[in-house]
Formats: structure tokens, sequence, C-alpha cells
């Protein structure tokens, strides 16, 4: 039996549901598979049936996979992938500058009519 924790390499919070590959050396000269999932606290036990591991593999969604050979150490970590970049917000369009003389006048001669300079 391998018994091992899967963690988070940033949070270190364990990893539910990342998946658990095992290859042992199977006589005479082949090899055996031996699946895992890990549970709500991260760990996976596997019964590799007193075969050899020669190899062994752990990966999630949303993480780079964790790979070695010999057994697996005791915690693995899982290292979570960058969030993808969000795209840049549209830019908005262009004012025309015309809207913006038209009020000016209209308030300049507002302003001058009240002052009396437009007679």
């Amino acid at each position: 039996m391998v018994t091992f924790r899967v963690i988070d390499a940033v949070t270190k919070a364990p990893v539910e549901g990342a998946g658990v590959l095992l290859v042992c050396r199977f006589p005479p000269g082949g090899t055996v598979p031996f699946n895992g999932t890990t549970n709500a606290d991260g760990y996976v036990t596997i019964d590799t049936m007193g075969f050899t591991i020669l190899s062994w593999s752990v990966s999630k969604s949303g993480y780079s996979d964790a790979s070695g050979s010999g057994s697996p150490p005791s915690v693995v970590e899982l290292q979570p992938l960058a969030p993808p970049t969000p795209p840049a917000p549209p830019t908005p369009p262009a004012v025309p500058s015309a809207l913006w003389v038209a009020p000016a006048s209209v308030f300049l001669g507002i302003i001058m009519l009240i002052s009396g300079m437009a007679k």
C-alpha cells in the first residue's frame, strides 16, 4: 500500500480529485498501472500489490502536472496555473469636438446677454 498527500504549492491546501498514476514493475519485464484519486483531505491510498513502483504522476485541471521516478514523496505539491489574462476593455468612441464647441458658445452668449455686453 502506498499513501501520500497532494497539496496546492501556493496555499498548501489539500487538492481534492487529483488523478494519480503509479506505474509498477510486473515480472517478467513488463509494467502495470495503478490508479487512484485524492480525497477531500488530498490523500490517496493505492494498493500496488507489492509490485515495485517505477514512476508516479499526479494531475488535476488548473494545475501543472507533477511526476517522478520511484516511489512518490509523502507530500506532492501541485503548482496552480496562472489564470488567463482578461481581455482589455473596449475603447470608448471618441466624442466629436463640435459637440463641445456649441454648448460653450451658447453658454458664453448667455453670460454676455446677462451682463449686458451684447447690445
